[in-house]
């Protein structure tokens, strides 16, 4: 009998942890892989601390698309590699490296979580010196 309640309660928090855990979004794999800021828009805070060569501010999600455009458009992407990710509690983080026509860059991208969905709230792109 106390395996059995041993088991259940393990179940439920098994249950529990895994309907309230969000991954970080595969989006953004796509978004830098793919050079297509729109497919981040959804996963964005209305406002997002962003650096990339020649930006740095805190904007709202629109203008964040349009810098990230503008970023690609100057430097396609060939390959976006995933180099750390972690999710804890409320808050995650990712660390890759993009590689594009022009150059190298260390990509960091910072979530939080809102309403149970991980969201963007800090986007940082700077250029690795090789």
């Amino acid at each position: 009998m106390k395996n059995l309640h041993k088991i259940l309660a393990l179940t439920f928090w098994l249950i529990s942890f895994s309907l309230t855990a969000q991954n970080i979004p595969e989006s953004v794999n796509q978004c830098f892989s793919k050079g297509e800021a729109s497919l981040i828009s959804t996963n964005l805070a209305s406002k997002v601390k962003i650096t990339i060569p020649g930006t740095d501010a805190e904007i709202d999600r629109s203008a964040v698309v349009q810098k990230l455009n503008t970023f690609f458009s100057s430097n396609r992407p060939k390959s976006y590699t995933i180099q750390h990710k972690s999710e804890k509690g409320n808050s995650g983080f990712s660390i890759a490296t993009l590689s594009t026509i022009r150059n190298n860059y260390r990509v960091h991208v910072y979530f939080k979580l809102e309403n149970n969905i991980y969201v963007i709230h800090q986007i940082r792109i700077e250029k690795l010196n090789e």
